[in-house]
Parts: C-alpha cells; structure tokens; sequence
C-alpha cells in the first residue's frame, strides 16, 4: 500500500505542484517538511535583497532557520495520517517570512521600538477529517517583534504567536497549532537527511535570471501525536 500526498504551493511568482509517493511506514502517519527561500518578483523594492542564480551549499542546522538576506522565505509541513482503527486525517502547517526592508536599512534610534520590525509573519494551518469529508483552514498574521513570530536555526524553532515548530532533540520536531475547531500536536522524528531539490537546491521559478529560490525537503518523517477535531480528541 502506498500513499500519495499532493502539496500545492502559490506564490507572488509561481505556482508550484509537488507529488511525493510515501511508502507505508512503521508509525500511523508520515510528514514532510520544506524549506525555501528566494527573492520576489523583480520590482525597484527589491534593492539590497540578495536573489539566487544557482546551487547554494546549504549547512546544518544553520539553513534550518531565517534567511534574512533575501525577501521571502516559507517552512511547509504536510502528512497523512490515520487512528488506530484506520481513521485518517491529514494536515498542512505554513509559515512564510516576508521582509519590508533590505538588512542593510537602519532605524534611527528614537525611532527604534521593540515593537518595531522589518519582518512580516503569516501562517497557514488545516487539518482535513476525510470520513467527515470536512476541512478546516485557519491563518494568521503578525510582526516579527515582541516574541510574536520568528524563526531560529539552533536550535532550530519557527512560530507564530503559539503555533510552533520546535525542535526537542537533533532530528525531533514538535508541531503544535490549535483554532476553535481543531488542534493538532505531533512529533515528527526524521529518518532522512534534509534532500535538495532541483539543481542541488536550486529551482527556477521564472525566465529572467535571479527568479529562483533554493529549496529542500525533509520526507518520510516518522509522525506521532494526536488530531483534535470539535470535541473529539484522536491519536494518530
């Protein structure tokens, strides 16, 4: 038996599909993680952003966290699911970082405020209940200041107010999101290395040269936790 898991990715540049065929694991549940980083479309704005224009040697944990030298950035888990009884479920979790202004711009200091960032947070959670055929989306938005979002290589945590990925021990990462409706609360453990995509994580998204980002996934995690949906609390 196989599964299949279709991630759809939209953006200010490009629309991107990606199917990955999971094998069945050990656990109840695979996740897969993505990371990617590029500079937006070409405008005036974007000025003192670095941009992408081949391979880029990535190390870790470093690569795990925020890129703050180019524009735009996003951290995508997705999985499959299913109850000991064979319920299943699925979820997506997003975090995309969008700067304001190059690093290189300076704030004088009375204007300066620990409130006051040049990095703008959103994110992206859903959980679908396939016997249900219900689907539950949520997003949110905030500032990278106070606490309120951010994202760190070592350790490596990305979050946005109490939605989280946080890493627990090398290779073990706690998701964690909740709404009104549902909630989610996962270990995802890896049982592979971080894999480049494209030209050794180079990936075109356009014609015109510096339109790219650099890009890998982590597959095949191993996922354990539980799934909250209304009332209704379910381990996976």
């Amino acid at each position: 038996m196989k599964r299949l898991s279709i991630l759809v990715i939209l953006l200010a540049i490009s629309i991107g599909i990606i199917v990955t065929v999971f094998p069945q694991p050990q656990v109840t549940a695979t996740g897969k993680a993505n990371v990617e980083w590029l500079a937006s479309e070409t405008s005036d704005t974007d000025h003192g952003f670095r941009r992408v224009y081949g391979p880029t040697e990535m190390v870790f944990p470093r690569d795990l966290g925020s890129h703050d030298e180019y524009r735009t950035e996003w951290w995508y888990y997705t999985g499959n699911m299913e109850t000991a009884s064979g319920r299943p479920f699925g979820f997506q979790f997003t975090i995309f970082r969008r700067a304001l202004t190059p690093p290189t711009v300076t704030v004088a200091r009375e204007q300066s405020s620990n409130w006051r960032s040049n990095q703008i947070y959103f994110a992206h959670f859903t959980i679908s209940d396939v016997e249900q055929q219900s689907f539950y989306p949520a997003e949110r938005f905030s500032r990278g200041a106070a606490g309120l979002a951010g994202a760190q290589g070592s350790p490596y945590r990305i979050w946005l107010e109490d939605w989280s990925a946080t890493e627990l021990a090398p290779g073990k990462v706690q998701l964690v999101a909740k709404t009104e409706d549902v909630a989610l609360n996962l270990m995802l453990q890896e049982t592979l290395p971080p894999i480049p995509q494209g030209d050794c994580g180079y990936s075109v998204k356009g014609p015109e040269l510096g339109n790219a980002s650099t890009y890998y996934s982590i597959v095949q995690q191993q996922t354990q936790g539980t799934i909250t949906v209304g009332e209704e609390t379910f381990e996976v």
